[in-house]
């Protein structure tokens, strides 16, 4: 996750978005708290957003 208004560009992260297998990218946008903690800025949706990653995961794994 990266965020627009992060001092470290989020640009950056597509390259290491790319270079994970099975990795997810997702930006927020300056008005969804897009700052370079959005852990804190936009925790609702982080966490809802790690937990969706983490339940996608674990159904691939179950084989679901």
């Amino acid at each position: 996750m990266s965020g627009r208004k992060s001092m470290i560009p989020w640009r950056s992260q597509v390259w290491i978005h790319q270079s994970i297998p099975n990795s997810e990218l997702k930006i927020f946008e300056e008005t969804e708290g897009g700052g370079h903690f959005m852990f804190i800025e936009n925790s609702e949706k982080f966490n809802r957003r790690v937990l969706q990653f983490l339940s996608q995961q674990n159904q691939s794994i179950q084989g679901g």
